[in-house]
């Protein structure tokens, strides 16, 4: 055996291996429990080319010259590269292909930010005591690089400012597994996040939202990985915000099917960030032609609303 793999891309495996000699090699797959019938159908895709899994740093600041270093397989003679996103792309995350030298990598993603942007430092920062000086609003990038490694970041607030603090790592196609903490100066803790949840989607990211200060002085941003693990793939952007109201809408479908002379029945629901509490009228955008939408309305108490599709 020369190489192997299980799960890497969740139950999905992936190898990046280099032949030691000229010859025959077998590529062997197979069910993890021996299992398997007829319906248990998958394809491989195997190839020379390099592969980017992830980029340093990962949230790039739009309409500036960055520059950034891939992270992946066979990448041995790339070097850094530019990338520079429009500025007016939205912030978020977005899909990528960089220029290398062999032509265009594989789609990675970038997170776009338009907020200030920081890297983390050489100098150790894995204490309260030692915690790189940073501002907030600011998106701020780094890396667990080695394992039981831990990044600290300080700022100043005052009391009865709000703010919030979301991880970009995991669902960037980062290794991490994030944990976030908010401490004060002297370590003590104030608030903690894993995992975070949106109605029924979990993320493995982490975010600390609506967080109260109780005091003028400092303040610091602890990440680490929750099982301590790290590497060059531990990547990590951290949207530091002011917390500020606003809802998000999850419908029941992300798609309704139509043929002249139906309707089709979309269901919304309202969830409610930072204290918003307003009324939300739904509305459709860029609809087919033929087709229009009756729209109904979030009351200020309300929680879920419809809207109607007709042909």
């Amino acid at each position: 055996t020369l190489a192997s793999s299980d799960n890497y891309h969740f139950a999905d495996p992936f190898l990046a291996t280099t032949a030691p000699a000229d010859g025959q090699y077998t590529l062997e797959i197979r069910d993890v429990r021996f299992q398997g019938n007829s319906f248990w159908q998958y394809s491989i895709e195997s190839h020379s080319r390099p592969v980017v899994e992830t980029i340093h740093p990962l949230a790039v600041a739009v309409g500036t010259d960055i520059s950034l270093t891939p992270i992946g397989h066979h990448l041995d003679k790339v070097g850094p590269l530019k990338i520079n996103l429009p500025a007016n792309s939205p912030a978020g995350r977005s899909w990528q292909r960089l220029p290398l030298a062999s032509g265009l990598s594989n789609p990675v993603q970038v997170v776009n930010s338009t907020l200030p942007t920081t890297i983390e430092g050489d100098a150790n920062n894995s204490d309260a005591k030692s915690a790189q000086a940073v501002t907030v609003p600011s998106t701020i990038n780094g890396r667990i690089e080695s394992e039981a490694d831990i990044d600290c970041y300080v700022f100043e607030a005052k009391k009865g400012e709000n703010y919030s603090f979301e991880v970009m790592a995991r669902r960037a196609g980062s290794a991490l597994d994030p944990h976030l903490r908010i401490l004060d100066a002297s370590g003590k803790q104030l608030s903690l996040n894993d995992d975070f949840r949106r109605l029924k989607r979990l993320t493995q990211d982490s975010q600390v939202e609506n967080f109260s200060v109780p005091a003028d002085g400092k303040y610091v941003i602890e990440i680490r990985d929750v099982h301590l693990r790290g590497s060059q793939r531990h990547v990590y952007a951290i949207r530091t915000t002011r917390a500020v109201p606003y809802f998000e809408l999850f419908l029941d479908s992300d798609k309704t099917q139509l043929s002249p002379g139906t309707h089709g029945a979309i269901f919304v629901r309202v969830e409610r960030h930072n204290g918003f509490a307003a009324a939300i009228d739904l509305a459709v955008d860029h609809l087919p032609k033929g087709v229009i939408a009756r729209c109904g309305r979030i009351t200020a108490d309300g929680t879920d609303g419809n809207i109607v599709l007709s042909a």
